[in-house]
């Protein structure tokens, strides 16, 4: 390993320099629904016997209701708004 790769590692910013995930992004929505669940539930469960089973259930609305929201921005902005605002040109 470089010295300068170890500098750059070392001098990483998360906040100012973010990973380059444009290719993946839809592969972190799985940990991100899942963590979220985690600490909803840990939070309003009153009783955690059934806490992993409604974590589960939490984690697929959030995934199934963030494609449904992809889905129905894509309709909306490819298909209904140039229909409603056509563009002189395209």
């Amino acid at each position: 390993m470089s010295m300068l790769t170890v500098w750059a590692v070392l001098a990483y910013r998360p906040f100012l320099d973010p990973l380059d995930a444009h290719r993946f992004w839809w592969a972190l929505l799985l940990p991100l629904a899942l963590f979220t669940a985690m600490a909803y539930k840990a939070v309003r469960v009153p009783v955690l016997d059934r806490y992993w089973r409604q974590v589960g259930i939490m984690s697929l609305q959030i995934v199934i209701g963030m494609v449904a929201l992809g889905f129905a921005f894509y309709l909306f902005t490819q298909i209904i708004l140039p229909r409603v605002l056509p563009m002189p040109g395209l």
